[in-house]
């Protein structure tokens, strides 16, 4: 079918590739037998330089060996690396359409959840004019019910759901009504989520900490309000030098005083 990517046995043929390590056996004896030798070898300041040419022998032929092994392998390898392109190349062109479906499917579920908003608020509007004045509106409901707004959620049981609401929240704003506090009852309610023990709860701490602010600013201001009351002493002096005296001591000991002079009459 033309719609349909569809993959038989016969799809992809290949053979499996296979390595004779004629000489694994041989090789393997004389790598023992030459470790054997190696360690065996005490490396003296006379020997040094043969024990490293020694070592460099050994080493290439090992490298030889290894080299042999990157060869075989990426030509195993060879035949797969074009077919694993062409694999790509299909993913790739499936892929993009699927992305292009997706869009669409998400644009379409979108634009149904956006539809069962209007639906779910008109529904509520409604229900809500049987209750005088009330104050929440649909986004406060679907805040706290969100699985109204699915697409397998049937609207009879969004008006359900929306008619026991009502009721439980207009049960909760008559108490709310009966409070001194009220309106701030109310907005805490609303903040909280429906929350109404809790909405009264924090209204009265905020009540309860405002008037012992209160009466804490009303001690501070009757403190500043006390009148310092200080003593004042009088000397009378009759003679000017007695008096010069005196202004001297009370300056030399940053003494504060005021000083007046009255002339009697004899």
């Amino acid at each position: 079918m033309d719609n349909e990517l569809t993959l038989t046995d016969k799809s992809v043929t290949y053979e499996l590739g296979s390595v004779d390590f004629v000489d694994y056996e041989p090789l393997k004896k004389s790598a023992l037998k030459l470790a054997d030798s190696v360690e065996g070898v005490e490396v003296t300041p006379e020997t040094v330089a043969i024990n490293k040419k020694l070592r460099a022998s050994i080493n290439k032929e090992v490298q030889a060996l290894k080299s042999k092994r990157t060869q075989i392998k990426r030509d195993m390898l060879t035949p797969f690396t074009p077919f694993s392109t062409q694999v790509d190349e299909i993913i790739n062109i499936v892929d993009g359409a699927n992305l292009k479906v997706d869009a669409q499917i998400k644009s379409l579920e979108e634009h149904d959840r956006v539809q069962k908003l209007i639906d779910v608020t008109k529904m509520f509007d409604l229900h809500a004019q049987g209750y005088e004045n009330f104050p929440m509106n649909a986004k406060f409901f679907i805040t706290q019910h969100p699985e109204v707004v699915n697409k397998s959620y049937s609207m009879n049981k969004v008006e359900v759901d929306i008619a026991q609401w009502l009721e439980h929240a207009q049960s909760d704003i008559k108490v709310i009504g009966a409070q001194d506090n009220s309106s701030e009852v109310l907005v805490v309610y609303k903040r909280n989520g429906g929350d109404l023990g809790k909405a009264i709860e924090e209204v009265s701490e905020l009540a309860r900490l405002k008037q012992e602010a209160e009466k804490a600013l009303e001690l501070s201001h009757k403190s500043n309000e006390t009148k310092v009351t200080t003593e004042q002493f009088i000397y009378v002096l009759s003679s000017s030098k007695d008096a010069k005296m005196l202004e001297m001591f009370m300056e030399q000991n940053n003494i504060t005083y005021t000083k007046t002079t009255q002339k009697e009459n004899k």
